[in-house]
């Protein structure tokens, strides 16, 4: 018998974890063009307004939702954001790690996995791929 455990997903990770944020003022923005297939991290380009963006903090996962992205191989741990706040795509799911349980390097590198990584484009439905 195997002395390895399985856990849900869903005991390591935030998923869309509450980011406070105020009306008006500008945030480092990370869009989906910013995203690369190859490289662990994304830093901000540029400032937007939080009102109708995701939003995020510097270590979170920013894994696309719609395809081809998400085919393409964008997930991406964010750095560098002014504050520590920032806006985004809406074509992003966010992810962090649970206080105490996991960091957030520890989510980026499963998400990047395979297994979890396939199993996102299969379940993918509609048009745009979401």
């Amino acid at each position: 018998m195997s002395e390895w455990k399985e856990y849900k997903l869903s005991e390591y990770i935030v998923m869309s974890p509450k980011v406070p944020t105020t009306k008006n003022e500008e945030y480092s923005f990370v869009g989906m063009e910013d995203l690369s297939p190859s490289g662990k991290y994304v830093e901000p380009n540029g400032k937007r307004k939080a009102s109708g963006l995701t939003k995020f903090q510097n270590g979170d996962t920013l894994f696309a939702k719609i395809t081809p992205c998400l085919e393409n191989g964008k997930i991406a741990q964010v750095r560098n954001l002014v504050d520590n706040i920032g806006v985004g795509s809406t074509e992003f799911f966010v992810f962090r790690g649970k206080h105490m349980t996991s960091d957030n390097d520890f989510i980026y590198y499963l998400l990047r996995s395979y297994p979890i990584k396939e199993f996102a484009i299969r379940n993918m439905t509609g048009s745009a791929g979401h």
